[in-house]
């Protein structure tokens, strides 16, 4: 029984002391947390002229400095 807790000891000591730093160091963990802060930061949203719903600007249609969430309101927009 004392050899087993002996050797739990420095197995602890060993994670904690050794290992532990050098797995949060980790290259991965730095990309991902770019990663992160860029998915946070997002794209910016504007509001359809017509419908008045938000869609981000990649998505959406626009004709002079009016924007359109769809082809849809695109079109009916241009009959009024």
């Amino acid at each position: 029984m004392k050899y087993l807790l002996v050797l739990v000891g420095v197995v602890a000591f060993v994670w904690f002391v050794l290992l532990r730093p050098k797995l949060k160091k980790s290259p991965n963990v730095e990309t991902s947390k770019r990663a992160d802060s860029k998915r946070l930061q997002g794209e910016m949203m504007v509001e359809c002229a017509l419908c008045g719903s938000f869609v981000s600007q990649n998505d959406a249609l626009q004709k002079g400095e009016v924007f359109y969430c769809s082809q849809e309101c695109l079109q009916k927009a241009t009959k009024c």
